[in-house]
């Protein structure tokens, strides 16, 4: 039996964190970025899900399409229901 696919198996936030890693931008200065307080980005990194708004915004400061990461679940999703329909 598969495992089944839902979007709760993907930790955006962990995603985020380590792409502005990855580019050397700290709490403080995506905070910046997104004109939040840094407290905010300390909290968004400890949380599963953001909303699509705040995600687009920091998509678009980072430079990194984040959606990407839904996009393959969705196709993964898609391909098994269709293998059950067969």
């Amino acid at each position: 039996m598969q495992k089944k696919v839902t979007i709760h198996d993907i930790n955006i936030a962990d995603y985020i964190k380590r792409v502005a890693d990855k580019r050397g931008i700290s709490e403080a200065q995506l905070a910046k970025m997104i004109s939040r307080d840094p407290s905010a980005i300390s909290h968004l990194y400890t949380r599963e899900h953001i909303n699509t708004d705040q995600l687009w915004h920091i998509s678009n400061v980072l430079e990194y399409n984040f959606f990407k990461k839904y996009t393959k679940k969705w196709i993964l999703f898609c391909k098994t229901i269709l293998s059950r329909a067969l």
